[in-house]
């Protein structure tokens, strides 16, 4: 097979619908223990690995997540004492987003952002 296998080649050749095929993968309670040993033993066979985009299409869902916040650490000096310049408080959300992804199965993505002298509005009072 010189293409990535499907549900449908799982599902054909282990004899049962594709929607078999599904439920073995996320919900496997709903499908029969022998029944869910061959799919996922013919998904092994073939090289099937369930495809998380095709899952967010079904489900409208993407089971990830992205956080983006700003980087104003960039601009300061080692002389600099103003603490306002360092905002913790970031650190710590990002911390709580990843653990909460985490325990829901979901995928985090990061991002930060900088431009040149961009800095807080109080970050000079």
């Amino acid at each position: 097979m010189g293409r990535r296998p499907t549900v449908y080649d799982v599902a054909a050749r282990a004899g049962v619908s594709t929607a078999t095929v599904s439920f073995s993968f996320t919900q496997p309670d709903r499908v029969k223990k022998s029944t869910r040993e061959l799919v996922l033993a013919t998904a092994a066979a073939i090289g099937y690995v369930p495809s998380a985009s095709a899952r967010g299409l079904a489900t409208g869902s993407a089971g990830a997540l992205g956080l983006y916040s700003f980087d104003y650490q960039l601009d300061t000096s080692a002389e600099e004492t103003d603490l306002r310049h360092f905002p913790m408080y970031v650190d710590e959300v990002q911390r709580g987003v990843q653990l909460e992804c985490r325990r829901r199965g979901y995928a985090l993505m990061l991002g930060a952002g900088h431009q040149e002298g961009q800095l807080p509005a109080d970050a000079g009072n």
